[in-house]
């Protein structure tokens, strides 16, 4: 790999007070060294994240590692399962406007498609909060996308399996609520449930009513990204450091990881739900603590993972598209967090060597192993 180029913005605004113990020009220097050497060791080309502290964006970096490889902290990423933690968000905000209930059977909402009837739904029916916790026992683990040229599924097609969808149908496999198990195809199905429910396609809807709002400006749910954005975005790569053919997967399924991003707008939604959790944010603070409360017989909360309690009370989301590794985590009570995403197939063991960098330089409350959570999820550290 050649010379690593770094793109940063430092807020020039923070207090003294927080520079002074958690962000001095030292430790600043000491994170971009790792981080590019990081890069190097794994072979990530290029590297976008946000320091949150305090509450606030403290501090973006943009690194490439190649000249042909133009990165800033405006460039896109595909958020991937990432992306399932803001259309949790924006699905709650419709149960606070009393247009949807947390327990009440999905089916009476949806107009569409309905989920289909099982022996698993007799007596427990699939409901908002076993979707947004991982427990509804809907199936389809995740979405491995398609080739640019590839024609695309609609929503029905996708929820029902039939071609050019590529998956096969979402339907129940266990008792809704009965235990963990990671599908993509469930926030598919909230897709179409917050179609349904207000009338407006998916992605007006989250542009409308969740990134415009939270000035998420270089967000979008979106299956092909307009020509007038590639220059913006950046592509894939594979694990022996080769462009993903056409850039990058189309992924048409946008619940459940179709949204392309940026760390900085992540992090100004990260720093939502910890102001929603204080109540002082746009989302109620009695559903903001239920985001962020272990569901029953999971560790997710309502779109996150949540691990921790007090003051080491944290959630966090990975995302992984083809291409792509992210990761989103946050202490709520500290007011920090970090998001990170990659360009790359080797990702995961970069983007765990940093939080643990990370963790160590601005001492957080606790740092836990980045795990798989289509495996498995770590066990709290509170009953």
């Amino acid at each position: 790999m050649k010379k690593i180029n770094i793109i940063f913005f430092y807020a020039a605004f923070l207090p003294f007070h927080v520079f002074a113990s958690q962000l001095t020009q030292e430790k600043l220097q000491s994170l971009d060294k790792f981080v590019q050497q990081s890069m190097h060791k794994y072979h990530v080309p290029a590297v976008s994240l946000s320091l949150i502290e305090n509450g606030k964006i403290v501090y973006t970096h943009a690194y490439s590692a190649q000249a042909n490889i133009k990165v800033t902290p405006q460039t896109l990423f595909q958020s991937a399962s990432v992306g399932k933690s803001v259309a949790a968000y924006g699905a709650l905000l419709l149960v606070d406007k009393g247009k949807l209930k947390l327990d009440k059977n999905i089916n009476n909402y949806l107009t569409s498609w309905k989920i289909p009837e099982s022996p698993y739904t007799e007596k427990i029916p699939v409901t908002l909060r076993t979707i947004l916790s991982m427990t509804s026992g809907l199936s389809v683990p995740g979405f491995i996308g398609q080739s640019v040229n590839s024609p695309l599924p609609t929503l029905g097609e996708i929820l029902r399996g039939h071609p050019p969808a590529e998956n096969p149908p979402v339907e129940v496999k266990f008792i809704p609520g009965s235990k963990y198990y990671y599908s993509g195809g469930s926030y598919e199905v909230l897709e179409q449930l917050i179609e349904d429910v207000t009338n407006l396609s998916f992605s007006n809807y989250m542009q409308n009513f969740v990134l415009n709002p939270l000035k998420m400006s270089h967000s979008r749910f979106i299956a092909i990204l307009p020509k007038n954005l590639w220059t913006e975005a950046v592509s894939g790569y594979l694990k022996d450091e080769i462009m993903i053919k056409g850039r990058w997967n189309i992924i048409p399924a946008l619940g459940a990881g179709g949204m392309w991003t940026t760390p900085t707008d992540l992090a100004m939604f990260t720093i939502e739900v910890i102001k929603s959790f204080h109540g002082e944010g746009k989302l109620s603070k009695e559903l903001a603590q239920a985001m962020l409360t272990c569901q029953k017989n999971t560790d997710f909360g309502l779109g996150f993972v949540i691990d921790g309690c007090e003051n080491t009370l944290n959630f966090r989301k990975e995302g992984h598209n083809i291409g792509f590794y992210n990761w989103l985590i946050a202490f709520p009570y500290t007011k920090q967090g970090l998001v990170i995403m990659t360009n790359s197939e080797n990702g995961t063991p970069l983007i765990k060597d940093v939080v643990a960098e990370v963790s160590a330089l601005l001492n957080w409350p606790t740092h836990y192993p980045i795990v798989d959570e289509s495996q498995s999820i770590p066990a709290t550290n509170c009953s």
